[in-house]
């Protein structure tokens, strides 16, 4: 199960935007309405700060690759048995939050590669297409066929970042400004002098290295084009159930403002 990752990565290496959304719902029906406007490239799918089971992330995993979405999933923790189930069923990467070290990559990238290079247990199930692939043509690919990404969202992290974006194997570093803020003192306070300060340190460490850079922000014009600016290739801006909720409450008080206009 590569073609969605090789689509992703084709994406990247032509230097492209990639333009991200994320799901934390049980319902795949959502990913499918997003998926047929053929305009999202990845769908994160979250499990650090949501109540998906693998039977959800599984669902939505296939209703997102059929739309040719690539599917990257934020793990609970930086946890190799975790990753193990995740990698089989087939998704094209994950997202290691609350990194602070290079050892703490090391364990991630471990995790998701066999040996003698990783920890990796063997067992690809759908990742091998279920037996359709042979062992040996898989494992031609599958180390390089999982995309390793790192959340940078401690000022550990941004302090360690030159020794991070040089362990091998790590394909991507993404800014995560709402636990960053947090670690610096002033939690959601991300419009400040050290904060932007320590995203310019990431993106200017991240591409001297030549690793992929992410971010999950809101996606405001301010927001977009203070990242876009900075280099950042793929760009998260919210998801099904944020754009559900903003939409019904636009939806209500535009209706309102009609009634009200009229004397209602």
């Amino acid at each position: 199960m590569k073609r969605t990752f090789d689509i992703l990565k084709k994406k990247l290496d032509e230097g492209r935007m990639i333009v991200g959304a994320g799901t934390a719902t049980t319902d795949e029906s959502f990913v499918d309405v997003m998926g047929y406007h053929h305009n999202l490239d990845v769908l994160w799918i979250e499990m650090e700060h949501s109540h998906l089971d693998l039977p959800a992330i599984y669902r939505n995993t296939l209703v997102a690759q059929s739309h040719d979405m690539a599917v990257v999933v934020r793990m609970p923790w930086n946890d190799p048995v975790r990753v193990k189930p995740l990698l089989d069923l087939g998704v094209d990467g994950l997202i290691f939050p609350m990194i602070k070290t290079a050892d703490d990559v090391r364990l991630a990238v471990a995790s998701c590669k066999y040996p003698p290079v990783g920890i990796r247990g063997f067992a690809p199930g759908r990742a091998a297409g279920y037996g359709t692939i042979s062992d040996e043509e898989y494992l031609k690919t599958a180390d390089d066929s999982v995309f390793v990404t790192v959340q940078i969202e401690q000022k550990e992290a941004v302090e360690n970042i030159e020794e991070i974006c040089q362990v091998p194997g790590l394909n991507c570093v993404l800014i995560g400004c709402s636990d960053l803020s947090a670690s610096y003192g002033h939690l959601q306070q991300i419009k400040t002098p050290d904060i932007y300060a320590a995203i310019d340190k990431i993106c200017d460490t991240a591409k001297k290295y030549g690793v992929t850079l992410a971010c999950c922000m809101p996606p405001t014009d301010e927001y977009m084009k203070h990242f876009l600016e900075r280099g950042i290739q793929i760009y998260i801006g919210g998801g099904d159930s944020g754009w559900v909720a903003a939409g019904s409450k636009a939806y209500a008080e535009r209706l309102l403002g009609h009634a009200k206009a009229v004397g209602r």
